[in-house]
């Protein structure tokens, strides 16, 4: 089995109605220890692998982290922290 070369996580907004992507938002600029401060990792889950929903408390404090970066409409879309490997 291939092993990751890196790991990229990325806050991805879905469209409520239609269920699809439409923005995504790298945060590999934020240090690991400030995204779980944000995010708490399940037990079984310490790296933040699985996706999490986030609250909008989240949103906001990513995107402060971010300068602002995640245009965010919490009528409109909804927000999950995404882990992707990236293979070679």
């Amino acid at each position: 089995m291939k092993q990751p070369v890196r790991i990229e996580r990325e806050i991805v907004s879905y469209d409520k109605e239609r269920e699809e992507p439409v923005e995504y938002c790298n945060i590999d600029l934020i240090p690991f220890k400030e995204i779980i401060s944000i995010v708490v990792p399940k037990a079984d889950d310490p790296a933040l692998y699985d996706g999490y929903p986030l609250t909008n408390e989240q949103v906001i404090a990513f995107n402060k982290a971010l300068s602002g970066n995640i245009n965010i409409d919490f009528k409109k879309d909804y927000y999950v922290l995404e882990c992707t490997g990236i293979y070679e």
